[in-house]
């Protein structure tokens, strides 16, 4: 049977061809030649790289979708850059080497990895860097609803994903604080404390801050730091069009859906979940993580 025509309306719609041309991009990254027939670059960052350096739940996939976003691109000449190697996101955090450069010219976003390991990697001197942390709390929380009810299924977390459907939720949380400890997420957290303050080329990041009422104004620091000189408007209108709202199909922040990659978009769900048991255990496990890392015992 063949399929019923598509309405010639949506040829109309912008958002159909600013969603289109982001897909190209995207298909054609590593395609020196092709990328700027697509687009004109108004202006070029001086970097060889940019490093968006993170750990699970951090926003990653929503600030990489920024990063590849076509007006990045031309405002900073630079191309998106994915890990190819899938064996190295199998790995824990903390063993995670990379031994050749990155593609110079390139955005390489996300990089799970912690700081000694990518201190490590082979890279010029003109590079900029940003880590993205978080309130390991609520990355226990939102790992755990995302394992649970949503990530797309892999060697790694399978198992798991199985156990957190069979155990009561306090249960759940431990099962995911253990897990995430044991991959070093905890640890890896903690090796980029002092980064910024070492290398002026790097520069942390608080989740909590790139969703809170001020997040223009993060934003524009950030692209600041990675000297990509894009206008005030067109950041704004990259912001809206990655907004939670957007990606939500209109949902408020605070508004959940468990079956959501954007499940909820607020910051300190995880008073919601944890009870005192889970917070003394989570306090012996990380002794001074929160205080390393800038975040309040309450």
């Amino acid at each position: 049977m063949n399929a019923a025509p598509r309405p010639l309306s949506r040829f109309l719609n912008p958002r159909f061809w600013k969603r289109n041309l982001v897909i190209r991009i995207r298909e054609l990254n590593t395609n020196a030649t092709l990328i700027p027939k697509l687009i004109r670059v108004r202006a070029k960052a001086p970097a060889d790289n940019l490093f968006h350096c993170c750990v699970q739940k951090t926003g990653s996939q929503w600030i990489r979708a920024i990063l590849a976003d076509y007006r990045t691109y031309r405002y900073s000449g630079l191309l998106e850059h994915a890990e190819p190697n899938a064996a190295f996101f199998l790995n824990k955090l903390t063993e995670r080497a990379v031994d050749k450069p990155y593609p110079l010219r390139t955005i390489i976003s996300p990089l799970y990895i912690d700081y000694p390991s990518f201190a490590a990697i082979p890279k010029t001197e003109k590079h900029r860097t940003f880590f993205v942390t978080r309130d390991p709390r609520d990355i226990i929380v939102s790992w755990y609803f995302s394992i649970k009810h949503h990530h797309k299924p892999n060697p790694k977390i399978e198992a798991i994903s199985r156990q957190l459907n069979e155990v009561p939720m306090a249960e759940g949380l431990i099962i995911s604080m253990d897990f995430l400890a044991g991959d070093g997420l905890f640890e890896s957290l903690r090796s980029w404390a002092d980064a910024q303050s070492s290398d002026p080329r790097v520069k942390i990041i608080r989740y909590e801050d790139l969703i809170s009422a001020n997040a223009r104004a993060v934003f524009a620091e950030l692209f600041a730091h990675l000297e990509i000189p894009m206008p005030a408007p067109v950041l704004h209108a990259v912001l809206h069009d990655y907004s939670f709202e957007a990606l939500s199909d209109g949902r408020k922040p605070g508004t959940e859906n468990l079956n959501s990659h954007a499940r909820k978009g607020v910051a300190g769900d995880w008073k919601n979940h944890f009870d005192a048991a889970l917070l003394s255990r989570f306090h012996e496990a990380n002794p001074g993580l929160l205080e390393d890392l800038g975040y309040s015992n309450d």
